[in-house]
């Protein structure tokens, strides 16, 4: 009994005398290696030290000479004879560009090859471009736009059924502002394919009216009254000639064409002023505009025949 106790304790002591070794052992190993991390972090950093201030250098450089760069590219917008519609464009793309420049000059000094850098940038193209060919359709005709431009700043248009004044011009769309202050955003890809109406493009206009008068009325006094009321509105150009023709004859009315030449910025106040004055000079001269008539008749059917009685037999 004595000896089973006695190799019971020297057991128990044997046993608790390893695991403390085994929680020393593991203790140290950690020291050690926190000791190694932390060794080889700061190995690291006085081997990469300085290409880390290279990169810092080169990137703060870089920025500030971005910034310079695109300081005088909007100057030198400002001051060139380039459309006021094409700045913003052009400056995005500047933007772009140098940008692109800088990252491409920081991976460079991080000791990235170039011929990586080359394929990844090729395999992103690739990838963005299937992914956003509608966006970079919308920045082709951005640049057809610019190139042929049918449409300027401040030009009053009308592009796929939307009409309004062009207030900006980006790379993807262009931006109109409508009559009732309603701001439209149109994709340049959806301007470029369709037929565009610009209302400004040329100084002068031709104000289209067809103007009506009774059957009963007399034209030729009709069509005086029309030339001296237009010729007496200070808005008109007076020559060419205005054009004061019968252009048909309507169901209910002689339909008079009148045509006469405006500036592009007078156009609706003629307009307005030509409606208004040829209706008070009818009213004086008696002149009637008819309106729209229909004319009913009704017809009383006839009793209908009786046939004869047959005689009896």
């Amino acid at each position: 009994m004595e000896s089973s106790a006695l190799n019971s304790t020297v057991s128990d002591t044997t046993s608790h005398l390893d695991t403390s070794q085994d929680v020393v052992e593991a203790v140290q190993q950690l020291g050690e290696d926190t000791q190694d991390f932390f060794t080889n972090t700061w190995n690291f950093i006085q081997d990469s030290l300085p290409t880390i201030i290279q990169v810092v250098l080169v990137a703060l450089i870089g920025l500030l000479l971005a910034k310079i760069i695109l300081r005088l590219c909007r100057k030198g917008l400002q001051r060139s004879k380039m459309d006021k519609s094409a700045h913003h464009f052009f400056y995005s793309v500047v933007r772009g560009v140098v940008y692109i420049v800088l990252v491409l000059v920081i991976l460079q000094t991080m000791g990235v090859e170039m011929s990586s850098i080359v394929a990844l940038f090729s395999v992103c193209g690739v990838a963005l471009s299937l992914a956003v060919q509608d966006s970079l359709s919308n920045v082709c005709g951005g640049v057809l736009l610019l190139i042929s431009k049918p449409l300027e700043l401040g030009d009053y248009v009308l592009i796929n059924g939307v009409e309004g004044e062009v207030v900006k011009i980006s790379l993807l769309n262009i931006k109109l502002h409508t009559v009732d202050n309603k701001a439209i955003y149109i994709p340049n890809g959806v301007v470029t394919q369709n037929t565009i109406i610009n209302y400004s493009k040329e100084t002068t206009r031709q104000l289209d009216l067809d103007i009506p008068i009774g059957y009963d009325d007399d034209f030729h006094k009709a069509e005086e009254i029309i030339r001296k009321t237009v010729l007496a509105n200070p808005k008109t150009i007076p020559e060419p000639a205005p054009l004061i023709r019968i252009m048909n004859y309507g169901d209910s009315a002689i339909l008079i064409k009148l045509r006469v030449w405006v500036s592009k910025d007078d156009l609706w106040e003629l307009r307005y002023d030509v409606l208004e004055q040829i209706k008070d000079a009818f009213d004086r001269e008696g002149i009637s505009i008819p309106y729209q008539q229909v004319d009913v008749r009704m017809v009383t059917p006839s009793s209908p025949k009786v046939p004869p009685a047959k005689p009896e037999e």
